[in-house]
C-alpha cells in the first residue's frame, strides 16, 4: 500500500512538473503585424498570431534573415503600450540573438520597432518608438510614406520609408529609413525626428542618428500665432506676412546654402502660392489641385516626406493643396514638373512626377491612420 501511495505520488509531480513546462513555453496569443521592403520589392505587410515562444523566435529569425538580405523590417504587436515616452529608444548590436531580444523586449512592450542591417560592418540598428493610447485625431494624419525613386541609365535607386507617430494632431516622432542603390550595392541610413511643441506650436525638430547621437536641429519662432523665425543650421529665416496672413516673403542670413531661394515674392489665391517673382520678374508659376496635402507634415522651409525637398521646390511646401504642375522661368523655357496623383476619401494615395528634367521615375505611397 505503501509503495502505490509512492507511485501515485511520484506520477502527479512528474504531471505538475510537466504541466508547469508547458505553461512556461505557452504565452497568451497574440498578433504580430510586420512590413518587409527594399528598392527592389513593393512593401508587404504581414500579420501573424504567435502563441508559444517557438513561434515568436521562428518569427524573429525570419525577421533577421530579411534584414541580412538588405530589406528594412518594421513590427508592431497587438499587446498594449506600457510606457510612452518622447524619445525613440535606439540600439545596435552585431550579435543575432542580442537584437532578437531587443526586439522581443521591445514587441512585449507594445512598441512598434524598425530594424536594418548594415553588411558592411554587419551590425544591426533598431529603433523603437511608443504609440500613445487613445490616439484620436483628424483625418489626413500619415501613418507611412514611400518613396521609390529611379534613375536611368545610371541604375541607381533610392527606396525610403518615413513612418509617423502622433499625440492627438501633432506629429510628435519621424522614423526616416533610406536605401540608396548603385547598382552593385546599397548604403543604408537610419534616422529620426523628434518634434516638441509649445501648446499646440511646433517649437522645435530634432534630428538623430541611429545611434541615438543629436545631428541637427530647428528651432521656431512665433507672434500671434504666425510663424516668425526659424534657425536651421547656420542660417536664420525671417517671414513676412501679406494682409491675408500668408507668407509673401522672407529674408535669410547668410544668405547661401539656403533652403528656401533668396529675395522671392509669394502671390497666394485659394491658400496655395500661384506665383513667385524676383523683383518684377516672373520667377515660377504654379497648379494645384482641390485636395489637403497630408496633415501637419510641412512647416518653414522643411516637410518631413522623404526626398520630397530634393525634387519638389520648396516655396510650394507653404500651399494648402497639392501642386500637380510648375513651370520655371529659371530652367529652360517650355519645361515643367508635372505630378499625377490618385486620391481615396478625398487625400492622395500615390504621388508620381510625370516629368521634370530627366530627374527618372519618382514615385511616393501615401498611408493614413484610420
Amino acid at each position: 500500500m505503501k509503495h502505490t501511495f509512492k507511485i501515485f505520488a511520484f506520477l502527479a509531480i512528474v504531471l505538475l512538473l510537466v504541466g508547469c513546462s508547458k505553461e512556461k513555453e505557452t504565452n497568451e496569443q497574440y498578433n504580430v503585424t510586420y512590413i518587409v521592403s527594399r528598392h527592389d520589392i513593393a512593401n508587404k505587410s504581414t500579420t501573424v498570431a504567435i502563441k508559444t515562444d517557438k513561434e515568436r523566435d521562428e518569427l524573429l529569425e525570419r525577421l533577421c534573415d530579411y534584414t541580412k538580405e538588405g530589406k528594412f523590417v518594421t513590427l508592431r504587436s497587438s499587446k498594449k503600450c506600457k510606457t510612452v515616452s518622447k524619445r525613440p529608444i535606439t540600439f545596435s548590436t552585431t550579435s543575432r540573438e542580442e537584437i532578437k531580444r531587443w526586439i522581443s523586449q521591445m514587441e512585449d512592450e507594445g512598441k512598434t520597432v524598425t530594424v536594418t542591417y548594415d553588411q558592411g560592418n554587419g551590425t544591426w540598428s533598431g529603433i523603437a518608438y511608443a504609440i500613445p493610447p487613445h490616439d484620436e485625431g483628424r483625418d489626413g494624419r500619415v501613418e507611412r510614406v514611400t518613396l521609390d525613386y529611379t534613375l536611368y541609365p545610371t541604375n541607381y535607386e533610392i527606396h525610403s520609408i518615413y513612418t509617423y507617430f502622433w499625440e492627438g494632431d501633432l506629429l510628435t516622432s519621424v522614423d526616416m529609413v533610406k536605401e540608396a542603390f548603385n547598382g552593385l550595392y546599397s548604403e543604408y541610413s537610419h534616422t529620426t525626428a523628434s518634434i516638441t511643441y509649445n501648446g499646440n506650436m511646433r517649437s522645435a525638430i530634432y534630428f538623430y542618428d541611429s545611434l541615438g547621437s543629436s545631428v541637427s536641429n530647428i528651432q521656431y519662432s512665433y507672434n500671434n500665432g504666425r510663424l516668425v523665425q526659424e534657425i536651421r543650421g547656420d542660417n536664420t529665416y525671417q517671414y513676412n506676412y501679406n494682409d491675408q496672413g500668408f507668407i509673401e516673403s522672407w529674408t535669410i542670413t547668410p544668405g547661401y546654402n539656403t533652403a528656401l531661394p533668396n529675395g522671392i515674392r509669394c502671390e497666394w489665391e485659394n491658400g496655395d502660392v500661384v506665383r513667385t517673382y524676383i523683383g518684377d520678374q516672373l520667377y515660377e508659376r504654379f497648379e494645384y489641385d482641390t485636395t489637403p496635402k497630408p496633415y501637419a507634415l510641412s512647416l518653414g522651409s522643411l516637410t518631413l516626406m522623404p526626398e520630397y525637398s530634393r525634387f519638389i521646390v520648396s516655396e510650394a511646401l507653404l500651399s494648402t493643396h497639392n501642386l500637380t504642375r510648375l513651370f520655371s522661368n529659371s530652367k529652360d523655357q517650355g519645361t515643367s514638373l508635372e505630378i499625377e496623383y490618385t486620391y481615396r476619401n478625398g487625400l492622395p494615395v500615390t504621388a508620381t512626377i510625370l516629368s521634370w528634367y530627366g530627374c527618372g521615375n519618382i514615385h511616393w505611397t501615401y498611408e493614413y491612420l484610420d
